[in-house]
Protein backbone atom coordinates (compact mmCIF):
# COMPACT_ATOMS: atom_id res chain seq x y z
CA UNK A 1 0.00 0.00 0.00
CA UNK A 2 1.19 3.53 -0.95
CA UNK A 3 2.47 6.02 1.46
CA UNK A 4 -0.72 8.14 1.92
CA UNK A 5 -0.27 11.83 0.77
CA UNK A 6 -0.16 14.84 3.70
CA UNK A 7 -1.52 18.15 3.35
CA UNK A 8 0.50 20.98 3.32
CA UNK A 9 -0.59 23.26 6.54
CA UNK A 10 -2.00 26.56 5.74
CA UNK A 11 0.77 28.05 8.27
CA UNK A 12 3.35 29.32 5.35
CA UNK A 13 3.08 32.21 4.20
CA UNK A 14 4.35 35.34 2.45
CA UNK A 15 3.40 38.83 3.43
CA UNK A 16 4.52 41.39 2.09
CA UNK A 17 3.90 44.29 4.10
CA UNK A 18 5.38 43.46 6.91
CA UNK A 19 8.38 41.37 5.22
CA UNK A 20 7.81 38.27 7.06
CA UNK A 21 7.38 34.31 6.61
CA UNK A 22 4.45 33.69 8.94
CA UNK A 23 4.87 30.50 10.20
CA UNK A 24 2.26 29.08 12.49
CA UNK A 25 2.27 31.39 15.34
CA UNK A 26 5.54 32.37 15.61
CA UNK A 27 6.52 34.56 12.55
CA UNK A 28 10.18 34.51 11.30
CA UNK A 29 10.72 38.07 10.32
CA UNK A 30 13.72 39.10 7.60
CA UNK A 31 15.63 40.96 9.63
CA UNK A 32 19.70 40.18 9.32
CA UNK A 33 19.01 37.73 6.53
CA UNK A 34 22.65 36.06 7.25
CA UNK A 35 21.75 34.98 11.00
CA UNK A 36 21.65 31.85 12.52
CA UNK A 37 19.11 30.38 14.39
CA UNK A 38 16.58 27.62 14.87
CA UNK A 39 13.26 27.09 13.45
CA UNK A 40 10.51 24.77 14.90
CA UNK A 41 7.70 23.68 12.41
CA UNK A 42 6.52 20.95 10.17
CA UNK A 43 7.25 18.62 13.62
CA UNK A 44 10.95 19.22 13.57
CA UNK A 45 13.67 21.56 15.15
CA UNK A 46 15.55 22.19 12.07
CA UNK A 47 18.89 24.67 12.70
CA UNK A 48 20.05 27.41 10.32
CA UNK A 49 23.09 29.58 9.89
CA UNK A 50 21.65 31.93 7.17
CA UNK A 51 17.90 32.62 7.48
CA UNK A 52 17.59 34.20 4.16
CA UNK A 53 18.75 30.65 2.30
CA UNK A 54 16.52 29.20 5.12
CA UNK A 55 13.66 30.79 3.96
CA UNK A 56 14.06 30.09 0.86
CA UNK A 57 14.80 26.41 0.44
CA UNK A 58 11.48 26.08 3.28
CA UNK A 59 9.38 27.73 0.16
CA UNK A 60 11.02 25.79 -2.22
CA UNK A 61 10.85 22.61 -0.72
CA UNK A 62 7.57 22.88 1.60
CA UNK A 63 5.74 25.35 -0.47
CA UNK A 64 6.30 24.53 -4.06
CA UNK A 65 6.62 20.85 -3.18
CA UNK A 66 9.41 20.55 -5.40
CA UNK A 67 10.46 16.97 -4.44
CA UNK A 68 6.80 15.50 -3.92
CA UNK A 69 6.33 12.54 -6.36
CA UNK A 70 3.16 11.43 -5.39
CA UNK A 71 2.76 7.71 -3.82
CA UNK A 72 5.86 5.87 -2.63
CA UNK A 73 5.67 2.34 -1.66
CA UNK A 74 5.43 2.31 2.66
CA UNK A 75 8.60 3.27 4.20
CA UNK A 76 10.23 4.26 0.75
CA UNK A 77 14.40 3.84 0.52
CA UNK A 78 15.27 7.62 -0.86
CA UNK A 79 19.05 8.70 -1.90
CA UNK A 80 19.17 12.58 -1.40
CA UNK A 81 21.85 13.43 -3.15
CA UNK A 82 22.82 17.55 -2.67
CA UNK A 83 21.19 17.57 1.05
CA UNK A 84 22.44 21.12 2.18
CA UNK A 85 21.47 21.09 5.65
CA UNK A 86 18.74 18.56 5.59
CA UNK A 87 15.32 20.66 4.23
CA UNK A 88 14.61 18.10 1.68
CA UNK A 89 15.27 15.11 3.92
CA UNK A 90 13.88 16.80 6.68
CA UNK A 91 10.48 16.95 3.60
CA UNK A 92 10.97 13.53 3.14
CA UNK A 93 10.31 12.39 6.38
CA UNK A 94 7.31 14.63 7.05
CA UNK A 95 5.98 13.47 3.40
CA UNK A 96 6.87 9.80 3.58
CA UNK A 97 6.93 8.66 7.09
CA UNK A 98 8.75 5.74 8.18
CA UNK A 99 11.35 6.50 4.91
CA UNK A 100 15.09 5.79 5.14
CA UNK A 101 17.47 8.47 3.39
CA UNK A 102 21.04 8.01 2.67
CA UNK A 103 21.94 12.38 2.70
CA UNK A 104 24.76 13.44 0.80
CA UNK A 105 26.58 16.70 1.04
CA UNK A 106 30.15 17.84 0.36
CA UNK A 107 29.86 21.71 2.34
CA UNK A 108 31.48 21.68 5.55
CA UNK A 109 29.48 23.85 7.05
CA UNK A 110 26.43 22.49 5.17
CA UNK A 111 27.21 18.88 6.36
CA UNK A 112 27.59 19.75 10.18
CA UNK A 113 24.28 21.39 10.05
CA UNK A 114 23.09 18.27 8.25
CA UNK A 115 23.99 15.77 10.80
CA UNK A 116 22.84 18.27 13.80
CA UNK A 117 19.28 18.10 12.24
CA UNK A 118 19.58 14.67 11.84
CA UNK A 119 20.25 13.78 15.54
CA UNK A 120 18.01 16.68 16.69
CA UNK A 121 15.29 15.24 15.12
CA UNK A 122 16.24 11.39 15.24
CA UNK A 123 15.16 10.81 11.06
CA UNK A 124 16.34 7.58 9.96
CA UNK A 125 19.71 8.91 7.64
CA UNK A 126 23.30 7.93 7.03
CA UNK A 127 24.99 11.11 6.01
CA UNK A 128 28.24 11.46 3.51
CA UNK A 129 30.24 14.33 3.84
CA UNK A 130 31.44 14.46 0.03
CA UNK A 131 30.60 15.60 -3.41
CA UNK A 132 28.88 12.89 -5.83
CA UNK A 133 31.31 12.16 -9.04
CA UNK A 134 31.68 9.72 -11.60
CA UNK A 135 35.46 8.83 -10.35
CA UNK A 136 36.47 9.06 -6.21
CA UNK A 137 39.21 11.72 -5.08
CA UNK A 138 39.62 15.55 -4.60
CA UNK A 139 37.89 18.42 -6.16
CA UNK A 140 37.20 22.28 -5.65
CA UNK A 141 33.43 22.84 -4.43
CA UNK A 142 32.98 26.87 -5.63
CA UNK A 143 30.81 28.33 -2.38
CA UNK A 144 29.17 32.16 -2.47
CA UNK A 145 31.31 34.89 -0.44
CA UNK A 146 29.63 34.87 3.08
CA UNK A 147 27.43 31.95 2.35
CA UNK A 148 29.15 28.38 3.16
CA UNK A 149 25.48 26.71 3.06
CA UNK A 150 24.59 27.91 -0.41
CA UNK A 151 22.24 25.44 -2.08
CA UNK A 152 24.44 26.90 -5.09
CA UNK A 153 27.16 25.42 -4.25
CA UNK A 154 28.97 23.61 -7.05
CA UNK A 155 31.97 21.77 -8.14
CA UNK A 156 31.53 22.92 -11.66
CA UNK A 157 33.42 26.28 -12.86
CA UNK A 158 31.19 28.42 -14.35
CA UNK A 159 28.21 27.45 -11.98
CA UNK A 160 29.60 30.09 -9.49
CA UNK A 161 32.89 32.13 -8.90
CA UNK A 162 33.51 32.85 -5.14
CA UNK A 163 35.78 30.95 -2.71
CA UNK A 164 36.43 27.02 -2.90
CA UNK A 165 37.12 24.78 -0.63
CA UNK A 166 38.78 20.65 -1.45
CA UNK A 167 36.27 18.21 -0.39
CA UNK A 168 36.05 14.61 -1.18
CA UNK A 169 34.54 12.97 -4.01
CA UNK A 170 33.07 9.69 -4.57
CA UNK A 171 30.71 7.69 -7.11
CA UNK A 172 27.45 7.42 -6.39
CA UNK A 173 27.10 4.41 -7.58
CA UNK A 174 29.03 2.97 -4.89
CA UNK A 175 26.57 4.04 -2.39
CA UNK A 176 23.70 3.21 -3.91
CA UNK A 177 21.41 -0.25 -1.81
CA UNK A 178 19.75 -2.49 -3.78
CA UNK A 179 17.17 -0.42 -4.45
CA UNK A 180 16.01 3.36 -4.48
CA UNK A 181 12.23 4.45 -4.45
CA UNK A 182 13.32 7.87 -5.08
CA UNK A 183 17.06 9.03 -5.79
CA UNK A 184 16.73 13.01 -5.65
CA UNK A 185 19.65 14.80 -7.17
CA UNK A 186 20.36 18.56 -6.95
CA UNK A 187 24.31 18.77 -7.51
CA UNK A 188 24.97 22.00 -9.47
CA UNK A 189 26.16 20.64 -12.83
CA UNK A 190 27.70 17.46 -11.79
CA UNK A 191 24.45 15.55 -12.74
CA UNK A 192 25.99 15.06 -16.13
CA UNK A 193 28.36 13.38 -14.98
CA UNK A 194 26.86 11.64 -12.25
CA UNK A 195 23.83 10.00 -14.45
CA UNK A 196 26.32 8.25 -16.90
CA UNK A 197 28.26 6.82 -14.25
CA UNK A 198 25.14 5.35 -12.48
CA UNK A 199 24.23 3.75 -15.96
CA UNK A 200 27.45 2.62 -16.38
CA UNK A 201 27.66 0.73 -13.04
CA UNK A 202 24.17 -0.87 -13.36
CA UNK A 203 23.02 0.95 -10.11
CA UNK A 204 20.59 3.45 -12.67
CA UNK A 205 18.60 -0.20 -13.12
CA UNK A 206 18.17 0.13 -9.00
CA UNK A 207 16.17 3.42 -9.29
CA UNK A 208 12.76 3.09 -9.68
CA UNK A 209 11.66 6.97 -9.42
CA UNK A 210 13.71 10.25 -9.97
CA UNK A 211 14.12 14.09 -9.46
CA UNK A 212 16.66 16.12 -10.92
CA UNK A 213 17.28 19.56 -11.10
CA UNK A 214 18.92 20.51 -14.22
CA UNK A 215 21.04 22.91 -14.83
CA UNK A 216 20.92 24.00 -18.37
CA UNK A 217 23.31 26.50 -19.94
CA UNK A 218 26.11 26.79 -17.68
CA UNK A 219 28.65 29.16 -18.97
CA UNK A 220 31.56 27.40 -20.62
CA UNK A 221 29.58 24.21 -20.94
CA UNK A 222 27.88 22.38 -24.06
CA UNK A 223 24.48 22.13 -24.28
CA UNK A 224 23.76 18.18 -22.76
CA UNK A 225 20.60 18.37 -22.07
CA UNK A 226 19.63 16.30 -25.03
CA UNK A 227 22.06 13.51 -24.56
CA UNK A 228 20.82 13.47 -20.54
CA UNK A 229 17.13 13.45 -21.42
CA UNK A 230 18.16 10.33 -24.34
CA UNK A 231 20.15 8.59 -21.40
CA UNK A 232 16.61 8.38 -19.35
CA UNK A 233 14.61 7.01 -22.15
CA UNK A 234 16.86 4.31 -23.31
CA UNK A 235 17.21 3.61 -18.82
CA UNK A 236 12.90 2.65 -19.37
CA UNK A 237 11.87 6.03 -17.68
CA UNK A 238 9.39 8.28 -18.95
CA UNK A 239 9.80 11.84 -17.92
CA UNK A 240 8.15 15.67 -17.34
CA UNK A 241 9.98 18.94 -16.88
CA UNK A 242 9.07 21.98 -15.25
CA UNK A 243 11.25 24.79 -16.05
CA UNK A 244 12.27 28.04 -14.87
CA UNK A 245 14.61 30.27 -17.35
CA UNK A 246 14.54 33.25 -19.42
CA UNK A 247 11.52 32.75 -22.18
CA UNK A 248 13.01 35.81 -24.21
CA UNK A 249 17.08 34.44 -24.68
CA UNK A 250 16.69 29.90 -25.25
CA UNK A 251 20.72 30.83 -24.36
CA UNK A 252 20.21 31.97 -21.05
CA UNK A 253 21.40 29.68 -17.76
CA UNK A 254 18.16 28.14 -16.45
CA UNK A 255 17.07 25.49 -14.26
CA UNK A 256 15.07 22.89 -14.58
CA UNK A 257 12.93 19.37 -12.81
CA UNK A 258 13.29 17.04 -14.46
CA UNK A 259 11.01 14.04 -13.06
CA UNK A 260 11.36 10.70 -14.10
CA UNK A 261 9.80 6.92 -13.46
CA UNK A 262 10.23 3.82 -14.72
CA UNK A 263 7.37 2.86 -17.68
Amino acid sequence: MGTLPQAIPPCLRWTRTRAEWGIRAAPLRAKGLEHAGRARLFGASVAFDSFRTFRHLVSEVFQHRTYDVGFLPASPTIVDCGANIGVSSWYFNWRYPGCSTICIEPSPTSFRLLTENIATNGWTCTAYNEASSAKDGTIELFLKEGQPTTPSASTTRGRLSGPAVIVATHRLSSRMPEHVDLLKVDIEGAEVDVLPELEESGALSQVDRLAIEYHHQIPGRLDELPDFLERLTRNGYAYTLDSRGDRSNPHSYQDMMIYASRR
